[in-house]
């Protein structure tokens, strides 16, 4: 299998290496997620300009991965590259501190089961 293949699978990975729990009033506040079509690697993102925070959940997740001090422009980047998922491995993971919200996509409407049917 090639580097190309599993490195997809190896930051997810490594996303969920560190995954801290919180109280339901400690947990942080989501921007709202927007589902990525054509991404093998992001599902969906969020970004909040106030407070500078990038939100995405990865394929094959319901965990949203939380990202501090995000600038507009680095988000704005993210969302015009040709691949998101490369933009956001180079760009992105290693320049930003991050932290996971287990759970945090459960219920998002715009998530199907498996089988590509509709969630009741």
């Amino acid at each position: 299998m090639s580097l190309q293949k599993i490195l997809p699978l190896l930051l997810v990975l490594a996303c969920l290496a560190v995954r801290p729990s919180f109280a339901a009033e400690d947990a942080p506040a989501i921007p709202a997620l927007s589902p990525l079509e054509g991404s093998r690697l992001l599902a969906a993102v969020g970004y909040d300009p106030a407070t500078k925070t990038l939100a995405v959940v990865f394929r094959n997740s319901i965990d949203v991965f939380l990202y501090d001090n995000v600038p507009q422009e680095a988000f704005d980047g993210l969302m015009a590259a040709e691949s998101r998922g490369k933009r956001f491995v180079h760009d992105i993971k290693p320049n930003y501190a991050g932290r996971a919200v287990p759970g945090g996509a459960t219920n998002a409407p715009w998530r199907t089961p498996a089988g590509g049917e509709s969630a009741p």
